[in-house]
């Protein structure tokens, strides 16, 4: 895949939702969509398996609460991810 490889991830209450694009720029251009229906026990692994095989620049995780997120990004560090919360919880400033 492109070095400029781009994807995020959607998390939701029954399916994840992991959406790639090889745009090397900030664009919306080529996105393509993938659909992965998993129960809740297997979203962390399926996550780490996908972020451990695909090159890119950025991701973002969309999850439905402030807990999760929280708890995500965490989990996300301590897998040696760089990662960053940011929720409804902060203020705007902080975002």
């Amino acid at each position: 895949m492109a070095s400029g490889l781009h994807a995020m991830f959607e998390l939701r209450r029954q399916s994840l939702i992991a959406i790639f694009s090889s745009v090397s720029r900030s664009s919306t251009a080529g996105l393509q969509q993938y659909y992965v229906k998993l129960k809740d026990n297997e979203k962390n692994r399926k996550l780490f398996e996908l972020l451990d095989l695909l090159e890119f620049n950025q991701v973002l995780i969309f999850v439905k609460t402030v807990q999760r997120c929280m708890a995500l990004a965490q989990l996300l560090v301590e897998q040696n991810f760089p990662a960053i919360a940011i929720h409804r919880a902060m203020i705007q400033e902080e975002r």
